[in-house]
Parts: structure tokens; C-alpha cells; sequence
């Protein structure tokens, strides 16, 4: 219990600092636990492999483990279990496409699901990958991991994303159209998603 007032205080103070974008209590079968987004001022969401973003963060890696979910950027030590994540969502080959950005979900400390996306100027924004490991799915994990993906799009005044996934992924698909993506092309065995990120904000403030 003192460990955890602890980690509350430390919230709360990086809350009021501007590094945590949000900090709140979340219940779950353990109990009690905080649930923490992460905004690390100056640390870019491109997963190098260099060492330049190896550093704890705001948060020690204990009090991580703590925490019921983070979704932060990700960090070259994340590596090993994005490539397990990915190996067990699409069955493919993994690439470690330096220029693209990364978040990864953390949950009580182990990376259970990251996004890879871009922001490059000059063309349309795409997602192109969200993976959740299978034993934390349907929990809410993807669609908060979703919502800091559109978050830190729109802090670089991306004005819209689009993805694509399998025509026969329902549950993907389900997901994001309840996000407010917007079907917009059809083939054989994709389909293409848009989503329009101020309409989407604008949406979000009424809930």
C-alpha cells in the first residue's frame, strides 16, 4: 500500500510537470493500480537502435510494473517482444523500419502491444500496424493504444489516417469503424480505413 501512494505522489507530480498526459486509478482483478499515459517532451516515438532512448523515463522500471497499462514510446530494449507480438499477429517476417514512429502498451510492466505509424509530411499518414498480444485482448487495450496513436498525430497537425487491414478481420474492423474511421476503398481481401483526426477530437469531447 505505501509503494502504491508512492507511485501515486510521483504521478501526480509529473501530471502537474506536463510529462504524464494522464494519470487515473483503474480497478481490475489485482485490485487498484494506476493507469498512465506517457508524453516524454523531446523524445522522439521512432524506435532506433541506438541508445539515445534507453532511459527509464519519467518512471522507474518498478514503478511501471505497478502500473496496470502504459502506453508510452517505445525503446530499443521493447524490441525482443515487439518482434514476438508481431510474430504472433501476422505470422510474417519483421522489419524494423527505423524512419516510422512506435508506441508500445505495457501492461504491469511487460510490452504487450505497440503500433507503428508515420507522420511524414507530404503524404497521407498510415498506420501500419496494431498488435495486441493475445492473452491481454479484449480488455480495452487497443483502442487506448489507438487513441494515443491519433493524439501524437495530431500534436504534429496530422489532419487525417488512414490504414488498411484483412477483408475477412472483423474484429479489426469492428474497432475501428466504432473509432469513427470511415471505410473508403474495397479490394478482394483489403479493406481501407480513413479517419479524419479533428473530427475525431471534436467527437471525443463529448464523452
Amino acid at each position: 500500500m505505501k509503494n502504491k501512494k508512492i507511485v501515486y505522489l510521483v504521478l501526480a507530480t509529473l501530471v502537474a510537470l506536463g510529462q504524464v498526459r494522464q494519470a487515473v486509478c483503474v480497478k481490475n482483478s489485482r485490485g487498484i493500480a494506476p493507469d498512465v499515459v506517457f508524453v516524454f517532451p523531446g523524445e522522439e516515438t521512432s524506435l532506433k537502435s541506438d541508445t539515445s532512448h534507453s532511459q527509464d523515463g519519467p518512471l522507474s522500471l518498478l514503478q511501471e510494473k505497478m502500473c496496470y497499462r502504459t502506453i508510452r514510446v517505445a525503446r530499443p530494449a521493447d524490441l525482443p517482444a515487439i518482434k514476438r507480438i508481431f510474430c504472433e499477429n501476422f505470422g510474417e517476417s519483421f522489419y524494423n523500419f527505423e524512419q516510422r514512429l512506435w508506441m508500445v502498451l505495457v501492461v504491469r510492466g511487460e510490452v504487450k502491444g505497440f503500433a507503428q505509424y508515420d507522420a511524414l509530411c507530404g503524404c497521407n499518414p498510415e498506420l501500419y500496424y496494431l498488435a495486441i498480444a493475445r492473452d491481454v485482448r479484449r480488455q480495452g487495450h487497443a483502442r487506448r493504444l489507438l487513441g494515443e496513436v491519433c493524439k501524437d498525430l495530431l500534436c504534429r497537425e496530422v489532419e487525417s489516417v488512414s490504414l488498411q487491414t484483412d477483408l475477412d478481420n472483423a474484429p479489426a474492423q469492428k474497432l475501428y469503424e466504432k473509432f469513427g474511421f470511415e471505410l473508403v476503398k474495397s479490394w478482394p481481401k483489403i479493406v481501407e480505413y480513413t479517419l479524419k483526426l479533428k473530427t475525431w477530437a471534436q467527437s471525443c469531447k463529448g464523452k
